[in-house]
């Protein structure tokens, strides 16, 4: 699948560059708190994010999955990502953001941009995703975008730098009427 950018009113949405990771370790990949509730481990290193970056790529390639960094208009610097993995007739949008633009709108604005694109593309009649219980922020993105809460999956995750077994989480979608 070809890469493209989408952009909202304060952010451009792109395919991540190589330049990007040393932002993606910084800012947010080695943050122990921006990490907690993800299914991946806390970058100790910025070969794990050159690792990431290059598998996001990747992943644009073969169309299994397309993650957008996050960059801020007015800096072209990378703040987070988010992706969008289809397996029509559904899509799951997972995110995440450097703590110091947490309650901003802006990851809200973002989760709009691609819960919008990923409900155009043909196929998909649902978008879908799954937060920690005690992941307060994220439920508010995913209810401001007007998913609605389905129901609690039952040791769904693994979410290593939370807890080695597997968590309980709330399921949101989005279904286009």
């Amino acid at each position: 699948m070809k890469s493209f950018i989408l952009e909202t009113q304060r952010t451009i949405l792109r395919p991540f560059k190589s330049k990007d990771a040393d932002a993606v370790f910084t800012s947010y990949a080695s943050d122990a708190e921006v990490s907690k509730f993800m299914t991946w481990p806390t970058h100790t290193n910025i070969s794990q994010s050159i690792e990431f970056i290059e598998s996001c790529k990747a992943n644009w390639v073969t169309g299994e999955e397309q993650t957008w960094g996050i960059v801020l208009k007015e800096s072209d610097i990378c703040i987070g990502c988010i992706s969008v993995r289809m397996t029509r007739p559904n899509a799951e949008i997972g995110y995440v953001m450097a703590r110091n633009h947490w309650n901003k709108g802006i990851m809200t604005e973002v989760a709009k941009a691609a819960l919008d694109w990923a409900i155009s593309q043909e196929g998909i009649v649902r978008v879908w995703a799954s937060c920690a219980l005690e992941n307060a922020g994220s439920q508010r993105v995913l209810e401001k975008i007007d998913m609605q809460q389905e129901r609690i999956l039952r040791k769904w995750l693994v979410q290593p730098n939370y807890s080695s077994e597997a968590q309980d989480c709330y399921v949101y979608s989005y279904i286009e009427a």
